[in-house]
């Protein structure tokens, strides 16, 4: 399950996020999409967990936690609708630093 997560501090790296989730089950990814031209990062991120199960935990038990300053909304991840009709795939371009 891919999940989003905001508002993220700009301390806030993939790392911790891996961190953070990772006592809740098995983590494939943790990105943090940036803004091309600057590198800085957009505030929120993502964390995709394989299984259902431990992502659905993750989730409630995360709700509201703080980290770095702020208290993070978190949610499953849903594909967005691009102006073309077409649905984002969700690629973005990670945070390089960890």
């Amino acid at each position: 399950m891919r999940i989003y997560v905001r508002p993220l501090s700009r301390e806030v790296t993939r790392k911790d996020l891996h961190s953070l989730f990772s006592a809740y089950g098995r983590i494939e990814s943790a990105e943090i999409p940036v803004h091309e031209p600057t590198g800085d990062p957009l505030g929120f991120g993502f964390v995709f967990m394989p299984s259902r199960t431990e992502a659905s935990v993750a989730i409630k038990a995360l709700q509201g936690r703080k980290l770095k300053g702020a208290h993070l909304d978190v949610r499953e991840a849903r594909p967005s609708e691009r102006s073309n009709g077409h649905k984002d795939t969700g690629r973005v371009r990670g945070r390089r630093s960890c």
